[in-house]
């Protein structure tokens, strides 16, 4: 028996995954910091070195899953606009055929839980994850789009993307450029 439904934890293990193997990274990362401004000792009075190293890694995984809730909904949100402009079919039944999809992002999960030692290799794998994702979404889509269709959705997805990561980018970057200055 196939339920439909059996693929509705792929989002959340995923983001769990990822979410984790940037924390644990980040985590080492501000402990290191802590201990070269010497804020690491006094923090040692106060709770041990084990609730310390968990209180940090605690805040970082939500932070992380916040963020990548974030991106999901925006990704959903993205896509399904997509469909709605370029696809040939109305019902959404074809959106079953992409369900299981997800599992390249569970994998690569994964495999990011190993490699935490190098932020470039975790955010390296989730990209890589992430346009394996979107070309297996647009073969199994394909029967919905034509051709122009289909380039029109990949356009759509890429503009709106890039939009949306130079706005950030800029807005990261005025936000420095603003810090520096004052000091």
């Amino acid at each position: 028996m196939k339920n439909t439904y059996l693929a509705g934890y792929i989002p959340l293990a995923t983001i769990m995954l990822f979410s984790l193997a940037f924390s644990v990274n980040v985590q080492s990362i501000t402990i290191g910091v802590m201990k070269d401004i010497g804020l690491y000792a006094g923090l040692l009075e106060f709770l041990s070195e084990v609730e310390l190293k968990f209180a940090v890694l605690s805040m970082y995984f939500v932070a992380f899953f916040m963020i990548f809730c974030a991106v999901k909904i925006v990704s959903e949100t993205i896509h399904e606009m997509g469909l709605l402009f370029f696809s040939n079919e109305t019902e959404g039944s074809s959106l079953l055929k992409v369900k299981g999809t997800g599992v390249v992002y569970i994998l690569a999960g994964l495999i990011a839980l190993f490699v935490t030692f190098s932020f470039l290799l975790v955010l390296g794998i989730f990209v890589l994850s992430t346009v394996v994702y979107f070309f297996l979404f647009i073969y199994r889509m394909s029967d919905s789009f034509s051709v122009m269709g289909t380039l029109g959705f990949i356009f759509f997805e890429v503009i709106a993307w890039a939009c949306i990561i130079t706005g950030i980018g800029y807005i990261v970057l005025k936000l420095y450029t603003s810090v520096v200055a004052v000091i």
